[in-house]
Order: C-alpha cells, then structure tokens, then sequence
C-alpha cells in the first residue's frame, strides 16, 4: 500500500448496507474526482468492510449495482471484504454476545461488536486505520485527521460531552482518565495495538465483566490507558442530535457528522427532512437511488435490504403506515412488533 492512503474500517450486518454506501459515497464526493487537476495528489482509499460471510454476498452486490457507478470517477479507491467469522477470537467472543449485549439498548446488536475483532484482523502491511461507524456521514477532507501523529498513542478520538464523562465517572471511581470519548470514530495505531494485545485484553475484560450500558465503548475507555490516547476536535466526531452544542452550527463547520443515539435515523421513511442535517444526509442516498421513496420499495431489486428487521423498524414502519392510512400493513408491522418484543422477552429471562 502507497504512504498516500487512507484505509477505513467498516463493520456492519446486511441492514447498514444502505447507510455504508452512503457514509462511502460521502467520503469520495469530499475528495476531488478524476477530472480535478489535484486527482494525481488525491488519496488511495481502501475501505476495509466487514460482516457475516452469509450476509456479504448482498452487500456486495448492493454496492456494486448502486454505489459503484455513482461513485467511479471519485478519485482512487479500493473494497476489501471479510468475514467476521474468520477473525482470530470470533468464536469466543461472539458467542458471548448475548450476555455481553442483555438489558444494554436495544439498538445494539451483535455487530456493534465486529470492530474489537475486526482491528486485530487487519493485516500487517496496514500500519494505521480509521474506524468509522456506518451511521456518519463525512462533510469534509479526511487527510488532516488521518495524518494526525500516532507515534505513541494507540488512538485518536473525540471525548463525549462533559456531562457524559462525570456520569461514567461517577460509575466508575478508579476511572483517571480526562474523557470519555465516543467510539464511532477512532484513529488506530495498528502497529502499537497488536504489539500490547490490545484486542486479546478487550475481549478478556468484556467477557469477564458485568454487562455495561455500550459494551464495547466502555470497555474500550477503560481498558486503553489515558496517556496512550490523543483527544481530538469534536468536528471529527459530531454528535449533532444528543450534543446541544451543535444544534446551532451549520454542518459546513463540521468535518465528520455522527447520527448516534438517534431514534429516527435520516435514511429511515419518517427522518424530519425539516432538519438541516437530515437533508444533507438525503443528498447523498439521492445519488445512490434518485426513485428511492421508502426502504422497502417495490421497485427495487434490493428490497429484501430494506425490510424492517427489529422490533423497532416494524414499530415505526406500522406508525408510518397509520399516518398513510393504510390499515392493513399498519397492523401487520404491529403484529411484527409485538412477536418480537415477546420472543425478545423470553430469551432475556
């Protein structure tokens, strides 16, 4: 690989595949196109995508039949697809995932763990790598943050807010650290985390422990010792739906915009477009699927990718239904609902 690089990690399961596109298709659209006169100086991208080998068929085929085209004259770049079951580890941790994920937001699922296994993964000619979590969406140059100097950190983040860092504090007594910062963008030093076993103790500490309120996010910020982490601009990392900071700020100020912790995710059928950062966002699906009007579409091949999944996807879809009138599918996503949320039920008992 060129030093003019900048290598992604990604890890989703089959109904983030819409979103992965997205966060993709923003990515190069930031960096020139073949057509600019700086296209020869613009970075190579390798995008490092993860996820069940049952499920990557169909992403594959998603980005190559939709985001491809879109994006083929958007500079250099690169899709290098894994299996999280081949990861070292994966059999051990994951097949603790139920207990590492019960009573923790429902959200969550077991590819909310992907990452711990998927940055030991990557090989030893990738020396530094950029987590993204697919429901981001990038609103500038990536080159200034991805040059930040990891010679003796194992990570650059972003802290949470201050009032995030107290209460994790307050849980935690012997924590010593200046922040709590937000997982869904770091910058890892590959070299120093494999050489310190960073994953093998991640992944010890969450089996071994109590079932936290973000697993993964927590262990990570009490595992990683303060000094070896490099705390960076919130630009990088946006929470512009939980930060109140934000809410004021054009998205032009910011470089990476983060839809975490946000009920009504803007790819979803009833996102507010009233919402400045909702529209930007629709801006980038309009390239991938300009006839796109719901995720279950029936013009599209890909429909199966879209269908409500979780208990929450069908509560919001028999919602969407109701307000169109449209009884019938409105009281089959509430049956779907309710089925879930009882066999859900059941497991945790």
């Amino acid at each position: 690989m060129t030093n003019n690089q900048i290598n992604i990690l990604l890890c989703i399961d089959l109904r983030f595949t819409l979103p992965l596109a997205v966060l993709i298709n923003s990515i190069l659209k930031n960096h020139g196109n073949k057509s600019e006169s700086h296209y020869n100086n613009s970075p190579e991208f390798n995008f490092f995508i993860y996820s069940k080998s049952d499920e990557l068929p169909q992403i594959k085929h998603y980005i190559n039949v939709h985001l491809i085209p879109v994006i083929s004259n958007s500079g250099k770049f690169y899709f290098h697809y894994h299996a999280i079951e081949n990861c070292r580890l994966y059999n051990e941790f994951l097949s603790r995932s139920s207990h590492m994920l019960r009573n923790v937001k429902s959200y969550l699922t077991e590819a909310s763990l992907y990452r711990i296994l998927a940055i030991n993964d990557l090989n030893d000619s990738v020396d530094k790598v950029l987590y993204l979590d697919a429901d981001i969406i990038c609103n500038g140059n990536l080159q200034e943050l991805y040059n930040t100097d990891l010679s003796y950190s194992y990570v650059a983040v972003v802290p949470e807010n201050q009032k995030f860092t107290e209460c994790f504090r307050n849980d935690n007594p012997s924590w010593d650290h200046s922040y709590y910062f937000n997982s869904g963008v770091m910058l890892i030093n590959l070299f120093l985390w494999h050489q310190n076993k960073i994953t093998e103790k991640l992944v010890n500490f969450m089996i071994n422990s109590e079932t936290f309120d973000l697993p993964d996010q927590d262990a990570l910020n009490l595992v990683l010792p303060n000094k070896m982490i490099i705390y960076l601009p919130k630009k990088y990392n946006a929470l512009v739906i939980v930060d109140q900071e934000f809410k004021s700020l054009s998205p032009d100020n910011l470089i990476v915009i983060h839809f975490a912790n946000y009920k009504k995710k803007p790819w979803k059928p009833d996102a507010d477009l009233s919402n400045s950062w909702n529209r930007l966002y629709q801006t980038y699906i309009e390239y991938l699927e300009p006839n796109r009007k719901y995720w279950w579409s029936s013009w599209s091949s890909d429909k199966h990718l879209w269908s409500p999944q979780s208990r929450k996807d069908y509560k919001m879809t028999g919602i969407f239904m109701m307000k169109k009138l449209k009884l019938f599918s409105a009281l089959y996503s509430f049956t779907k609902y309710l089925q879930l949320k009882i066999t859900n039920s059941i497991k945790i008992q």
